[in-house]
């Protein structure tokens, strides 16, 4: 990701995980999280998967049914949207340094 970020051309962002814990040299703004969520929702892949309000997993022996999975950003954010808003798709986080993140 920090390759991807430099070719993006962000100064303010450097990852050192792919989970979004905390530490110190883990770092990005709001203006360059935008500019990656608006990159990665270009890829239709992506795009899919960032915008799936729910998904059910591949049934497995101890998960039959398998795993319904759904995004907490739509959770919070169908019916709340300020009016003209189209929310496309994104991730919601939290650890205790950020608190609640999107």
């Amino acid at each position: 990701m920090n390759e991807k970020v430099a070719e993006l051309g962000l100064q303010n962002t450097h990852f050192t995980n792919v989970t979004g814990l905390h530490d110190a040299n883990h770092y990005t703004t709001v203006e360059d999280m935008t500019v990656i969520l608006a990159h990665a929702i270009q890829n239709e892949l992506s795009r899919k998967i960032l915008s799936t309000y729910q998904y059910t997993c591949t049934p497995t022996d101890k998960h039959p049914d398998g795993l319904k999975l759904t995004s907490t950003l739509f959770s919070y954010m169908y019916g709340t949207e300020p009016e003209g808003a189209n929310i496309t798709g994104g991730k919601t986080g939290f650890v205790n340094e950020a608190k609640h993140c999107i």
